[in-house]
């Protein structure tokens, strides 16, 4: 016991009550344990609850991000069909009408032959030629006279008398028509090379004269048919110069139909 609290005793003369000091109790180490565990439960639990509240916000956040999206290519879906759908309605209807153009032209096409049909002399080919005439033996030989004689001869194909065959689904034509003959000779120029009067007296009659000059000028013009009829050049390129004339005209007479087809026969 403590001095003070023996002279305490002494004083009073009783036996007074000892205190004895507070001491700091301290838990027990099974408490600090127990106390440990409930504290790593209650942060697990903590832990499992925020995990819990992350993956339903993922969850929820993933939802809306595909709801969007959905939306989104819901929206892109319309709106490309209705794009492709006026883009197919264009297209489309372009189509139909180069379409229709292209068979209203095959199938409304009318190959048209009138002025053809009409044509009596269709001029094909001319073909020239220059004769010389001599001393024909007139005024009984008392006179010489040469001339140079040009001309041209016009072929011609009578077009009123041909056949005609039409296919105006396939744009063709057949021109059936007789062959070119030669219609028309015209003297064009006429040249005095030589004129010599042998007689004594120069100062006959002037109707003689005249006489020679038109025997000359017959004579001329039968020499110029002969010689372009007798041509071969000529008759070589006969026929195909009036097949590339008689197409040419048709076609000309049809510029609204491409492509037409033009063959020519002769008989």
């Amino acid at each position: 016991m403590a001095d003070k609290d023996r002279r305490a005793l002494a004083v009073t003369g009783e036996r007074a009550p000892v205190q004895e000091p507070i001491r700091e109790k301290r838990p027990s180490k099974k408490k600090e344990i127990k106390t440990r565990h409930v504290l790593w439960g209650a942060s697990i639990l903590f832990g499992a609850a925020a995990a819990v509240l992350l993956a339903v916000s993922l969850v929820i956040r993933g939802d809306a991000i595909a709801e969007a999206a959905r939306d989104a290519a819901d929206s892109f879906s319309a709106g490309f069909s209705e794009k492709s759908g006026e883009i197919r309605e264009t297209m489309g209807a372009k189509g139909y009408d180069n379409g229709f153009e292209d068979y209203r032209t095959v199938n409304d096409v009318t190959i048209r032959l009138e002025e053809v049909r009409k044509t009596a002399k269709l001029e094909v080919m001319k073909v020239s030629s220059v004769v010389y005439i001599h001393d024909t033996g007139a005024l009984e030989g008392k006179v010489a006279a040469w001339l140079k004689v040009s001309g041209t001869g016009v072929y011609t194909v009578d077009m009123a008398a041909g056949e005609y065959v039409v296919d105006n689904e396939n744009r063709y034509v057949l021109v059936r028509v007789p062959e070119p003959e030669l219609s028309q000779v015209e003297i064009t120029d006429k040249e005095k090379k030589l004129y010599r009067d042998k007689r004594w007296f120069t100062n006959g009659d002037p109707g003689q004269g005249v006489e020679l000059a038109i025997a000359q000028l017959a004579q001329a013009q039968t020499e110029l048919t002969e010689d372009i009829r007798n041509n071969q050049y000529a008759n070589d390129s006969l026929e195909n110069n009036a097949g590339i004339v008689i197409s040419a005209l048709v076609r000309s007479l049809n510029p609204d139909i491409p492509g037409l087809t033009v063959d020519v026969e002769f008989f």
